[in-house]
């Protein structure tokens, strides 16, 4: 136990210079995605060398059931980890685009007036037949 908070408090040590330069909110919250941001790609990475390890394992264990077995469920949960986290960023993703695409909303900069943006009002109609 003592180890994690030495990492968590490694962790939040290096990244408290990353958010005490933000600010305002909208600074704030496009250092967190810059920060999320390149971090996905780190664990994607963990997560097919997670793999890689568990087939390594499987192969040269073949001989030896209990190993081999190890490295089916090593296998087996780094799969499961990356589908987790490439679904998750894609829907991510796609919320991102359809909520906030064309808009002119801005997610991460506060409304100018202190209120809610409201989206722009449809065209009217077109006009009724000859």
């Amino acid at each position: 136990m003592q180890k994690l908070f030495q990492f968590i408090a490694v962790l939040f040590i290096s990244i408290y210079p990353t958010f005490a330069e933000a600010q305002t909110i909208g600074t704030l919250i496009t250092e967190v995605q810059n920060l999320v941001g390149s971090l996905i790609p780190l664990l994607i990475g963990l997560g097919l060398i997670g793999f890689l390890y568990g087939l390594v394992i499987y192969i040269f264990k073949a001989g030896n059931e209990g190993e081999a077995e190890r490295g089916k469920q090593i296998m087996f949960w780094g799969v499961i980890a990356l589908f987790v986290m490439v679904s998750v960023w894609g829907i991510v993703t796609v919320l991102q685009t359809s909520l906030f695409s064309g808009t002119g909303i801005d997610p991460t900069q506060p409304p100018a007036t202190g209120e809610f943006p409201t989206l722009p009002a449809p065209p009217p109609p077109p006009p009724a037949g000859p």
